[in-house]
């Protein structure tokens, strides 16, 4: 099933019709029947993938009973080339990102960060209680909910290569400095979420960070990718919710 993000006129909008929507998406998000598009043609391509890949099913031979069972989409590494400039923010990011709804029975996700050629960029993720990042929109902030990130290179010298850090906030307020860490390969953030939905962990490349935050935020995930106002960017990365 596939819901869309694509901007609608406000005069066309219910309101309790578009609750009603939410708390569906919600719903079936955990079964791994839903994803979520940004555009007409990323629906054309998504729903041909699928398409593709149920025929791949059916045309493929069976030496026993296949299991009346469906695999959730959410177990399963979803991959997302993030490149385009599509929300500015107030402080001017033009971050490109993806949309997840996160299940009230989530134990938390992995996201595979490749680390892209290009000295100056960020990427990373967001918890928020509400969908609130959408194309254009400049009247908010990355930071406004709870932000974890990972990059590479200084403002004040955008073009100088310089090593890995990550950097949290929350809430608008900057938690910790630029911190330093090393891997020569894509980082993997593996992130967990507590029993009782107030703590997170995030373990990579032999580091840990660990967190108590509002429980209002574990109901959407963003993976976002930026270089500010300085340049283009090329991040892909991999997503999976658990």
């Amino acid at each position: 099933m596939y819901f869309s993000n694509i901007p609608a006129p406000p005069f066309r909008i219910d309101p309790e019709q578009l609750a009603k929507v939410h708390r569906f998406r919600a719903e079936i998000q955990v079964h791994g029947i839903a994803s979520n598009i940004n555009s007409k043609k990323e629906f054309e391509d998504l729903a041909a993938k699928h398409l593709a890949a149920l025929m791949h099913i059916w045309k493929k031979p069976s030496k026993r009973p296949r299991p009346n069972k469906i695999e959730p989409i959410a177990q399963q590494w979803a991959k997302f080339l993030l490149r385009k400039k599509r929300v500015p923010f107030r402080e001017l990011q033009d971050a490109d990102y993806v949309e997840r709804t996160i299940s009230r029975t989530a134990a938390g996700f992995r996201l595979k960060i490749e680390i892209p050629k290009q000295p100056y960029w960020r990427a990373g993720f967001v918890l928020a209680p509400e969908s609130y990042i959408r194309d254009g929109r400049t009247d908010t902030t990355i930071t406004r909910y709870f932000l974890f990130h990972i990059g590479r290179g200084e403002p004040s010298d955008p073009k100088k290569k310089t090593g890995l850090h990550y950097q949290v906030y929350y809430k608008d307020q900057r938690i910790t400095p630029r911190m330093p860490f090393e891997s020569s390969n894509a980082v993997e953030l593996n992130v967990a979420f507590n029993s009782g939905g107030r703590h997170i962990t995030i373990d990579f490349a032999g580091v840990r960070y660990e967190q108590e935050i509002d429980p209002d935020y574990f109901r959407y995930l963003y993976a976002l990718a930026w270089a500010d106002w300085f340049d283009q960017f090329r991040v892909p990365v991999e997503l999976k919710l658990l």
